[in-house]
């Protein structure tokens, strides 16, 4: 595979469209500012000449160092975009606002097509996963984490304690981190220390691998792009990546809806970029005679609601249904120590993965499925994706090219 084609999968797909958006031009003698085609062009230069330019995460460390064979790519690579666009023979002037083009104050139809799913507040019918108003009150305000909540709801879905049964007094004893509380949810609600051998606690995860549910929290809360990998050490776990969770809602025969323990596996594209705790995995019963009449198939184009969080469908793929957080709450408020500012909305989703004005002479659901049923496979890291999207983030972040989407 070529560099330049690495380029067009890696970074160009799924971020394109924030690219495509992006208005990079000279402003003056005294600051010049590439486009986005020279970043491309550098990065070629660098990659060509980088060996290797494909590994996989938490391979091939410097001895020594402690930093990643792919550390001097990236500072070389870094500094050769700023030194180009900030080049002159004056010194270089903090930059003015970027430039937007001016508004015709016209939409033409095709462009409308982007407005069509409005502010991504989706009229369809809510299904309650698993939800109390009461609860959900009590448990934001005392900062209940993730894991915690799951956990408790998980075994309300399994009738092993009723939402009466998770009282204020209790929910004192399970503040905290998630990795103090978790593994006290059965005792606290049972009063028994012990865990009956048929009771798999979602979240008691023991081994340090294990400890990386723990990490996912904070590094949605960081906004660092971590997720994503190639990132180095975090926290307890090495070489540490998002997306390794699939949590898990099983749909029954007769259409309830059960949680079960979530899954350690390998990630895949959008359980990097949106975190694992913003998909769920819904598993289809596996009768034959499963939606002989499709009415299934209608009940599963709603709003799927979890402890005050909607979840939307993206994808379906080999008997499993994808669903992905928005930015919408049920009867509860976000939290901004959960990271919850920078949850997408659905109109924003698929702005980002498949603009419409830009597909509109394709079949935009067809579209949609086949690019979302390669993103929901399992994948490996590779090095120049998530090396080049760090890069991008940075120079976002350092003011060295403007963004027009914030997430």
């Amino acid at each position: 595979m070529s560099t330049s084609t690495t380029m067009e999968d890696y970074l160009l797909h799924p971020f394109k469209e924030i690219l495509a958006e992006l208005d990079i031009q000279e402003r003056g003698d005294d600051s010049k500012w590439i486009r986005l085609t020279e970043i491309i062009l550098g990065i070629d230069d660098l990659a060509a000449s980088s060996s290797p330019t494909r590994m996989r995460a938490g391979s091939n460390r410097d001895s020594g160092s402690g930093t990643y064979a792919g550390s001097t790519f990236m500072q070389n690579l870094k500094y050769k975009v700023s030194v180009k666009s900030l080049s002159s023979s004056q010194p270089a002037k903090s930059p003015p606002a970027p430039q937007l083009k001016p508004s015709s104050g016209t939409t033409s139809p095709v462009a409308a097509l982007d407005t069509l799913l409005g502010d991504g507040i989706l009229a369809v019918d809510v299904k309650i996963t698993a939800h109390s108003k009461e609860v959900q009150a009590v448990m934001n305000t005392k900062g209940i984490a993730w894991p915690v909540q799951y956990e408790l709801v998980h075994a309300v879905t399994l009738g092993r304690w009723t939402w009466g049964d998770i009282s204020s007094q209790k929910l004192d004893s399970l503040e905290g981190t998630a990795a103090v509380a978790a593994p006290k949810v059965h005792a606290v609600m049972t009063g028994r220390s012990e865990v009956p051998a048929e009771v798999t606690v979602s979240f008691n995860m023991s081994t340090s691998k294990d400890q990386t549910i723990w990490d996912a929290g904070a590094a949605s809360v960081e906004g660092q792009g971590r997720r994503l990998g190639l990132m180095g050490d975090f926290r307890s776990s090495k070489n540490w990546f998002g997306g390794q969770i699939q949590q898990i809602v099983r749909l029954l025969p007769d259409g309830s809806m059960r949680l079960e323990r979530p899954e350690m596996t390998r990630s895949n594209r959008f359980a990097r970029f949106l975190s694992s705790r913003r998909m769920i995995k819904i598993k289809l019963p596996k009768t034959a005679n499963f939606d002989a009449d499709g009415s299934v198939r209608v009940a599963l184009a709603r709003k799927f609601v979890l402890c005050g969080r909607v979840f939307v469908p993206i994808d379906a793929k080999d008997g499993k249904g994808y669903l992905k957080e928005t930015s919408e709450d049920y009867e509860c408020g976000g939290r901004e120590s959960e990271g919850d500012l920078r949850r997408m909305s659905f109109a924003q989703f698929i702005q980002l993965h498949n603009t419409l004005s830009r597909n509109s002479k394709q079949e935009p659901c067809l579209v949609s499925h086949a690019d979302f049923a390669v993103l929901v496979k399992r994948s490996a890291i590779s090095f120049e994706w998530a090396m080049y999207f760090a890069l991008f983030v940075e120079l976002v972040q350092e003011g060295v090219i403007f963004r027009t989407y914030s997430a």
